[in-house]
């Protein structure tokens, strides 16, 4: 067998099922397999976890890559995509879902059904830019192309920006502060609606900051014909 074997992680499967839905439905129009790491545990969170027990990640990190075999991971959280990207273990067989999109380009191109129409902020989120950085790539420029392939008009605000949620449920006040100048920015740039690639994100934006905001799965999904509406999950 060839192809990645999808990794939805902990978060999205418990809070995000749609998203893992939308992803699998991308991958099947893109005629390619859809298949699961058999018994897939957590990651070890990178900003949680990782920091109470580093050897923890190790480990974790070294299941899922004996689960996968000789197939790489598809990640489809960023959190797990940093996580993994940065073990040992797994370094070097681990993509990320945005990865993945982004180097099927042309394939998306001749699938459209419903271009999206929608101004999007772009936001991949600090686990992406990190991940995808450490192999020399830019998240945010990989968002922008794919979403002008999925019929969209990307608006990308200045300077790196932070979510909140990593401090979230430490310093909520700090939290807070962090989401609203991040907020302000995203609104600034006239944007209909916020992308991410990231499900801690999207939660900040869904259920703190009550703004709309889409993983970038579901706006795939929906431009390649999906016709479930997700929205209906969502918060905001």
């Amino acid at each position: 067998m060839s192809g990645p074997l999808l990794y939805a992680g902990c978060v999205i499967p418990s809070r995000l099922p749609f998203v893992e839905a939308a992803a699998a439905f991308v991958m099947g129009r893109m005629g390619d397999e859809v298949r699961r790491i058999p018994g897939a545990g957590c990651c070890i969170d990178p900003v949680g976890l990782a920091s109470l027990a580093p050897e923890a990640r190790g480990a974790a990190a070294g299941d899922l890559r004996r689960r996968a075999g000789e197939r790489s991971i598809l990640a489809l959280c960023e959190g797990c995509n940093f996580s993994l990207s940065a073990s040992a273990e797994c370094s070097g067989s681990t993509i990320g879902f945005l990865e993945y999109l982004d180097g099927s380009l042309e394939r998306i191109g001749g699938l459209v059904e419903s271009p999206l129409g929608l101004r999007l902020a772009v936001f991949p989120g600090c686990h992406a830019e990190s991940a995808y950085a450490s192999r020399g790539v830019s998240a945010p420029e990989m968002m922008e192309r794919v979403l002008r392939a999925l019929g969209a008009d990307p608006r990308h605000p200045s300077g790196g920006m932070c979510c909140g949620g990593g401090v979230s449920g430490v310093d909520d006040a700090l939290s807070r502060r962090i989401l609203d100048e991040c907020v302000n920015a995203l609104d600034s740039t006239g944007a209909d609606a916020i992308v991410t690639s990231c499900p801690f994100c999207f939660l900040q934006f869904d259920l703190v900051a009550r703004r709309r905001v889409f993983h970038i799965a579901e706006l795939a999904a929906s431009a390649l014909g999906w016709r479930e509406d997700a929205s209906k999950y969502h918060r905001s």
